[in-house]
């Protein structure tokens, strides 16, 4: 099969499944024995056809009235138009239509060859442009022009309005700095800057960005724990913690680590301890193991299913600080993985919402007298964060709001989150 064909099966994986874009290339490379030159050109174009998959899948479904949303059909076309539209310089249009053509045929696919050829000859023959009709609404404009769903826009200009609006469009186009912490258990800030390749930020004391052409994962810093990849975002959250008195901390939903790392650090100064709860079984081993790289013995990881976390936590002793980090929209984090804008659906909005407060109020319930929840979330929705943090200490007068804040992404050029830290004052 060719790249195109395979690519249909990876964006099958990625938007259909729900697997992640990692372990889905990983299995097509298995699978079909994927040389290294192929491998990289299925990398650039299922990543690029999923960073401007709405302009791309309202392009198809222009030329293609018949194909539906979520098929093969589409997905074919997209990476079509992909590499007819933004890699020309290594792709000629030609090869590109010869190998749609082939993969239509081994996919079984229900275009005809001949119209499947003339339209895409068509579309390689000239630029787009966006119809008129369409340039008229600027909701509708700005979807095209900045390949992100429309009630995604709609949503941001009603919530924080127009001009902020236009600067989250603008910074979804960004590119993002790679922040680092220093592990002061291994490394002092004067041997980190004596290698030339990291920057003080003046955002956050600990935070440094790395500028180097080698990837950070493949440094000795990072092998030997003595700095780590912790968004700045994350930092600025982090630090701005007060954890005085704080012995028993936990982190529900940690994914990458680092925001635990980092507190870990912290609390490992004073004597307190920390636990990590992961989802599934590949993030706690890397989550187990990356503690270990960084010497956070004080700092755990504990495997906490999907539907288990009821059960986990009551096993677990109260806390004087718990993180909940749910799964969310993460709108905050489009620039980084542009991928989202193809799997997130409006309608599933309420069920995230939901879900988000119900872990919230779960978390809620292990916690001290006195003690905090920070409540955390990769993204830009106010129903997912201010609002719905007031709605959960309206229904629990026990707690109360310490801080509250938005991150917009074109702040620090990081990602966008919101916070808030929750106090405890009665039973």
């Amino acid at each position: 099969m060719n790249n195109l064909a395979v690519g249909v099966k990876a964006l099958k994986k990625i938007i259909d499944e729900l697997k992640s874009l990692s372990s889905v290339f990983a299995s097509l490379k298995d699978e079909f024995n994927l040389s290294s030159k192929d491998e990289e050109t299925l990398k650039r174009t299922v990543h690029g056809a999923l960073k401007h998959y709405y302009l791309l899948s309202f392009q198809a479904k222009d030329a293609f009235k018949d194909v539906k949303d979520n098929t093969p059909e589409l997905y074919l076309l997209v990476l079509a138009l992909y590499q007819i539209r933004y890699c020309q310089k290594t792709i000629a249009p030609f090869r590109t239509i010869e190998d749609g053509i082939k993969a239509n045929e081994d996919l079984l696919l229900s275009f005809s060859p001949e119209e499947l050829k003339t339209k895409l000859e068509a579309l390689a023959s000239s630029p787009y442009k966006i119809p008129a009709e369409v340039m008229k609404d600027p909701y509708k404009y700005n979807a095209l022009f900045f390949s992100v769903p429309e009630w995604i826009i709609r949503m941001w200009a009603e919530q924080y309005g127009d001009e902020i609006a236009m600067a989250l469009l603008r910074a979804t186009q960004g590119h993002k700095q790679v922040y680092v912490r220093l592990n002061h258990q291994k490394m002092t800030e004067d041997e980190l800057l004596d290698e030339g390749v990291y920057e003080n930020s003046q955002f956050a004391k600990d935070a440094y960005v790395y500028h180097a052409a080698l990837p950070f994962s493949q440094t000795d810093d990072y092998k030997n724990g003595k700095a780590f990849i912790e968004d700045l975002s994350l930092q600025i959250v982090s630090e701005s913690l007060n954890l005085a008195g704080v012995i028993n901390a936990g982190q529900l939903f940690s994914s990458t680590g680092s925001f635990s790392a980092s507190l870990g650090l912290r609390l490992k100064e004073q004597g307190g301890n920390l636990l990590a709860y992961y989802p599934d079984e590949l993030t706690y081993r890397r989550g187990k193991y990356f503690y270990q790289r960084l010497s956070l013995n004080e700092t755990k990881a504990v495997l906490c299913l999907k539907g288990e976390e009821e059960k986990v936590l009551s096993s677990s002793p109260l806390f004087d600080l718990l993180v909940i980090a749910p799964p969310s929209s993460s709108l905050g984090l489009i620039a980084k993985n542009p991928a989202l804008l193809s799997l997130l659906k409006e309608e599933e909005m309420p069920k995230i919402t939901s879900e988000e407060l119900s872990l919230l109020s779960l978390g809620s319930s292990r916690l001290n007298k006195g003690g905090f929840l920070v409540y955390l979330v990769k993204t830009i929705n106010k129903k997912e964060g201010e609002e719905l943090v007031q709605k959960f200490v309206k229904e629990n007068p026990e707690f109360v709001i310490e801080t509250s804040k938005q991150i917009f992404p074109y702040d620090y050029s990081s990602d966008g989150l919101y916070y808030a830290v929750i106090r405890k004052i009665g039973k």
